[in-house]
């Protein structure tokens, strides 16, 4: 499997739109549903829904490309696309991303109550199996936050092939109070400590995001 990925910001206003278009249920899905070796659409949004993530998931990169590539249905991807720029102020493509091994994502939880604390990041040249040991699931960072809330549900590692990683921490969305909270554990900022040491200086702290569910 091969994720898509996507950072959109959305037009103030036009959250509902670009939702319908981009949510699983939605336009875009129904589109892709017509290719081959489409799995899913995934949408993450921040608190008040302007910063979007978007993961479209396939079989392979190269059933995604003959799909759009297909003349019956370029006219449809061109208008989609159109669509979803009338809604946003800026779309940025983070890439293909995979999950490499199957012990690279553990989660418990049910989608509706999960926040995901997302960033994009480049170990240093030789650093990247430190880095692998800290953040992948079961691993020291792990432990230590499984250890010190109970708030904290897993981690999923996706990863270019390129030397770039995609590290999503996971909480429950509920706090304390039984409220919703984008807040995350001071914890978690000692674990952001130890990656910043380990990666490039140009780690890009995508946000904290709960998961868009179908219309």
């Amino acid at each position: 499997m091969v994720l898509y990925v996507w950072n959109q910001t959305v037009t103030p206003g036009k959250v509902p739109e670009f939702e319908a278009l981009n949510d699983p249920g939605g336009e875009q899905e129904a589109f892709f549903r017509q290719g081959a070796g489409f799995l899913g659409i995934q949408l993450l949004r921040d608190e008040i829904g302007l910063n979007q993530l978007s993961f479209n998931s396939w079989d392979e990169k190269n059933m995604f490309e003959a799909f759009i590539e297909n003349p019956l249905f370029e006219e449809e991807f061109k208008r989609l696309c159109y669509a979803n720029r009338q809604v946003t102020e800026k779309s940025q493509e983070l890439g293909w991303f995979s999950l490499p091994q199957s012990s690279w994502s553990h989660v418990i939880g049910a989608p509706e109550n999960l926040l995901y604390s997302i960033s994009l990041v480049h170990p240093k040249e030789g650093k990247e199996g430190e880095l692998e040991q800290l953040v992948k699931p079961l691993g020291k960072a792990y432990q230590l936050l499984k250890s010190d809330t109970e708030r904290f549900k897993g981690t999923t590692i996706l990863t270019d092939g390129a030397g770039t990683y995609l590290i999503q921490q996971i909480w429950n969305h509920l706090g304390q109070n039984g409220k919703p909270t984008y807040e995350v554990p001071t914890v978690y900022q000692a674990i952001q400590h130890q990656v910043h040491i380990l990666c490039e200086e140009d780690i890009l702290e995508l946000g904290t995001f709960t998961e868009v569910l179908s219309n």
